[in-house]
């Protein structure tokens, strides 16, 4: 099982976190649960993560949701590259993980 936690802020050119009205920071699991309460698909499994996400709690998917999810991200044409990037940078650091530690399970 694969555990994410989206809980860091979205950043803009300049470095700095991008702020809502009410001078909070735009994090990325709220940005992932709004995309996740419009989609169109896998209704009851997205939604569970949205609520999850919106809780601002780490979410645990096996190998099959964590593609849906990172596959849902990318194609995703509502969410600017500004937002994308952080996340996906986050997805490919989880990937490096994982390939790591398949990599060690293998030597054993």
């Amino acid at each position: 099982m694969i555990k994410l936690n989206f809980t860091f802020p979205i950043k803009d050119l300049n470095g700095e976190a991008i702020k809502e009205g009410n001078d909070q920071e735009v994090l990325a699991c709220t940005l992932i649960s709004d995309l996740l309460i419009t989609a169109r698909e896998n209704t009851v499994k997205f939604m569970g993560w949205a609520i999850d996400l919106n809780s601002k709690r780490e979410i645990t998917v096996d190998e099959a949701d964590y593609k849906l999810l990172k596959g849902f991200i990318v194609k995703n044409e509502r969410m600017t590259n500004l937002s994308k990037y952080p996340i996906l940078k986050y997805f490919d650091k989880k990937d490096e993980m994982i390939k790591s530690q398949a990599d060690s399970g293998k030597k054993q």
